[in-house]
């Protein structure tokens, strides 16, 4: 197999992996909040494993699948492997060990949703070993394994941390400066399910939809109602990107302001979206303080344009009366 297609797989693989810890970081967080809330201090420190579990997996996917190790001919998909393999094993038993240590509690748990969400950890543990597992078993001289991963990528380069050179969010900020209704575009649904919990809270009103056909049919049946689209970009059927075209090329949709939420962060991915038109660009896993802020500063200029376009209407209106007085 030559460098460019185990430099694909490798890249498709990475993205498989983030996604389970995405869900992990985010759950986790949330349990802690609302343990927290309900004062159940003795539950903190196992959910507070759970998390610390999460980041050292990615801190490891992050170190193991840097740009070094994929442009690194001397560098094969197995040693990759079995450096991974090394690094998750013991994290990753953690997080299983302490998700099903905490299921047996949540029956005497009053927290709305505790089971579920601690059950959701469990399965993305899961889903983590079944993908290291895939890593690990794959053949590097059968590259039909690689037609069934169903990789088109071309040879991408990778780059880290994106998100490094935006100052920190006061943390004590949880409000949001401006609610609204936000569509929610991904194909996970322990993605969307996270995203709707943690921003229905904060008091947005929150619509979701699996793949780009359903956002579409969501967009042409309350156009006046979204204010900003959180879009994930590896979708069947219709990806991010031909989503975020459709939108930006319909008059009907193209103010609507959007939000890419990927687990890829090469910067190839990034120019794409910025230049068809996507107003900001986040990797998973993400703060949730820049993305309260990222949101909050689309909806305030969504509400300003939809004021701005009132103002505009009635205007025109008065402008009208009085040239039929005028005229009278």
């Amino acid at each position: 197999m030559d460098k460019r297609t185990e430099k694909a797989f490798l890249g498709k693989a990475r993205h498989n992996l983030k996604n389970p810890v995405n869900a992990i970081l985010g759950y986790s967080e949330m349990l802690i909040e609302d343990c927290e809330d309900e004062g159940l201090d003795h539950l903190i420190s196992d959910i507070d494993k759970l998390h610390r579990a999460g980041i050292e997996i990615l801190e490891s996917i992050e170190e193991i699948f840097n740009d070094k190790a994929l442009n690194d001919p001397d560098k094969s998909i197995s040693s990759i492997a079995g450096e991974m393999e090394m690094a998750l094993r013991t994290p990753l038993n953690t997080i299983i060990g302490y998700s099903e240590l905490l299921l047996d509690e949540s029956k005497s748990v009053g927290i709305e949703n505790f089971s579920s969400d601690i059950n959701k950890i469990t399965e993305s543990g899961r889903m983590l070993e079944n993908e290291l597992s895939t890593i690990i078993d794959f053949d590097s001289d059968d590259v039909k394994g690689i037609r069934k991963q169903n990789l088109n990528q071309g040879n991408l380069s990778m780059v880290k941390d994106v998100l490094d050179s935006i100052s920190p969010i006061d943390a004590d900020d949880k409000k949001p400066k401006e609610l609204g209704n936000i569509l929610v575009v991904d194909d996970n649904k322990n993605n969307t399910d996270l995203l709707d919990k943690r921003l229905s809270k904060k008091g947005h009103n929150v619509i979701t939809a699996n793949n780009g056909k359903e956002a579409l049919l969501r967009l042409t049946t309350d156009i006046d109602g979204v204010d900003v689209i959180l879009l994930d970009i590896v979708m069947p059927e219709m990806n991010g990107y031909e989503v975020l075209k459709f939108i930006k090329n319909d008059k009907r949709f193209f103010e609507i302001p959007v939000i890419m939420i990927s687990s890829m962060d090469d910067t190839d991915s990034i120019y794409r979206c910025i230049e068809i038109g996507a107003d900001d660009y986040i990797t998973k896993p993400f703060e949730k303080s820049i993305l309260d802020a990222r949101i909050s500063s689309c909806i305030e200029k969504k509400h300003l344009r939809d004021k701005e376009k009132q103002l505009m209407r009635e205007l025109a209106e008065e402008q009208k009366k009085s040239e039929n007085l005028l005229l009278n």
